[in-house]
């Protein structure tokens, strides 16, 4: 999974492909690009355009940026410190 677009602030700096199990709180693991990340919250609440998603995992990468995750849809919000922000808009049914 890559996260960040064209030109911002942490596009091909950080990321990371998994958040390994077991998933719990203060959970540390390297990236490939030597980044220590931490799992600060398996129980945050995100709003988002798209609803309101519960019990969600809080990532932090590296100082850099929070990433928040749903169970069952991956990725749904996150902030660099910057304060550049991405969000989910809108859900399909399938």
């Amino acid at each position: 999974m890559r996260i960040g677009t064209k030109d911002s602030d942490y596009d091909d700096v950080l990321w990371f492909d998994y958040i390994p199990y077991p998933i719990k709180k203060g959970k540390k693991w390297t990236n490939d690009d030597g980044v220590t990340v931490k799992i600060t919250s398996t129980s945050k609440t995100v709003k988002t355009k798209a609803g309101t998603f519960k019990n969600c995992i809080a990532v932090d990468g590296g100082g850099y940026a929070t990433f928040y995750y749903a169970k069952g849809i991956g990725m749904v919000y996150s902030e660099t410190k910057s304060g550049y922000i991405e969000e989910l808009v809108k859900l399909k049914n399938k």
